[in-house]
């Protein structure tokens, strides 16, 4: 169940602590932090600073992400940036262009 939404016609700036299922459809640019899964659609369009349990991407991100979990790249996917996680899922056709670091565990 998606807790919060920002929508394609939204435009969101700034710094949010969130715990639950964030999905961006439209703008953000920001810092999220907390216990939370973040989903990019594909027309989302996010230039963050991201500390999170999970990501996953469809629309164009840029910026330093870290996840407890895994980063899931869907085909439409763009990344730029800095990469922290345990595990890293590129689908065919997405785009990635940064750092990564992998976690143990």
């Amino acid at each position: 169940m998606i807790n919060s939404i920002v929508g394609e016609s939204t435009k969101l700036k700034g710094d949010f602590e969130i715990d639950g299922i964030l999905r961006i459809d439209g703008f953000f640019s920001g810092k999220i932090k907390g216990k939370t899964q973040v989903l990019i659609g594909e027309k989302g369009i996010a230039y963050l600073d991201l500390e999170a349990d999970e990501i996953i991407i469809g629309g164009k991100v840029e910026g330093k992400i870290k996840v407890n979990g895994k980063v899931k790249m869907l085909s439409s996917g763009y990344l730029k940036g800095e990469v922290t996680a345990k595990n890293i899922i590129v689908e065919a056709g997405a785009y990635f262009n940064g750092k990564c670091t992998m976690l143990k565990g």
